[in-house]
């Protein structure tokens, strides 16, 4: 599975919002997409507003209201707003997946007790999409968690999404540990994941 670099959503603007809240929600669901944009950005400024943006996102077929939607989620910047996008990893529209990813990657510390969790979801693809998550997330704890998963997941494809995770911010001493993983997975791939991550580690 493709690694999931981190990207940028746009930045919502500071103004506040034109309409009251009860406005705003009432247009979340207009037929014109610019309305239903217009709407969510002034709802941006309403905590109240989370679980009725997340709602929408999974009726929403527009790209710009949609990531609208996001944007405005990573401003009012709420644990809820985690809780409400984390369902979402689940989906089987891929863009809007990756787009709740790179979501979740911008609300940093916010984001990181919930994502921690996932890494022990049964699911694999859910505990790919976590390290996914954690690899844009800067905290002095995520090394510690790839580490966790590195020399503990029993799925070869979770640990190698960790092992190309830990290759862009792992250090020296974590390389003794790397090595030893390829006692669970020693296959051509693995070998090989393991000489490109030790190798950019050392520099």
């Amino acid at each position: 599975m493709a690694f999931i670099k981190k990207a940028s959503l746009p930045q919502v603007a500071n103004d506040g919002p034109e309409n009251s809240l009860a406005e705003d929600l009432s247009k979340l669901s207009d037929e014109n997409a610019d309305t239903r944009r217009h709407a969510v950005h002034d709802l941006a400024a309403f905590p109240e507003a989370v679980q009725p943006l997340c709602d929408r996102l999974a009726l929403e077929q527009d790209v710009a209201v949609r990531t609208t939607i996001l944007t405005a989620l990573i401003k009012i910047g709420v644990p809820q707003a985690v809780e409400c996008l984390i369902p979402y990893l689940g989906s089987e529209n891929v863009a809007l997946r990756n787009d709740v990813i790179v979501a979740l990657q911008q609300m940093q510390q916010l984001a990181l007790p919930l994502v921690e969790k996932l890494l022990e979801n049964p699911d694999t693809d859910i505990r790919i999409f976590a390290i996914n998550i954690l690899a844009g997330i800067h905290d002095l704890h995520v090394p510690a968690l790839l580490m966790h998963v590195i020399e503990h997941d029993s799925h070869i494809n979770v640990w190698s999404a960790a092992i190309e995770a830990i290759a862009e911010i792992g250090t020296p001493e974590m390389v003794p540990a790397i090595q030893a993983s390829l006692q669970r997975f020693d296959t051509v791939y693995a070998r090989f994941a393991v000489q490109f991550a030790v190798q950019r580690i050392n520099g």
